[in-house]
């Protein structure tokens, strides 16, 4: 008989270094993370789940001067969201992103795509500092399944490394 040898699916997700931005209060359109996503060939993958965490060392990612946050996928709209990110304006604040579009989630087998954060700033800025977003590289930043509903494991290339810092 013949040996068949199934390969599992795969994600390689890469954060993209962003130049530094000095950002005014209503902002609109700013590019606050960015990613490139990397499938293997042996099945598409469906993202389900992602955590973006703020830089710990900064306390100003917060509802109070983000007023919507939209996630991209080629070009392509996953979700959005207002006033949902929790430990607002803290030391370790994140905000996560599910119920993507379930068309748009999608990344065929052996592509290779990029994708954004992008952020609306409130009118006024309370407080005002700095931050930078990230992806931490625990089990539920980011969640994918494969074809048949299978579990993907995520290589997360450069765990804990900001993609864009943005003073306000």
């Amino acid at each position: 008989g013949s040996i068949i040898t199934v390969k599992a699916a795969s994600l390689s997700w890469t954060t993209t270094a962003l130049t530094a931005k000095t950002v005014v209060p209503g902002a609109e359109d700013v590019v606050i993370y960015k990613a490139l996503l990397d499938v293997g060939e042996s099945s598409l993958v469906e993202l389900t789940s992602v955590r973006f965490d703020a830089n710990t060392s900064f306390a100003s990612f917060g509802d109070d001067n983000i007023a919507l946050l939209e996630l991209y996928l080629d070009g392509k709209l996953l979700a959005s969201k207002s006033n949902n990110i929790t430990g607002d304006e803290a030391a370790g604040a994140y905000t996560t992103f599910n119920s993507l579009n379930t068309t748009n989630r999608v990344i065929p087998a052996g592509g290779t795509v990029n994708l954004e954060l992008i952020a609306d700033f409130a009118s006024t800025f309370s407080p005002t500092g700095a931050f930078a977003l990230q992806i931490e590289g625990t089990a539920t930043s980011v969640v994918a399944k494969d074809m048949d509903n299978n579990a993907v494991t995520e290589s997360i290339t450069n765990v804990n490394t900001d993609s864009r810092a943005l003073t306000l």
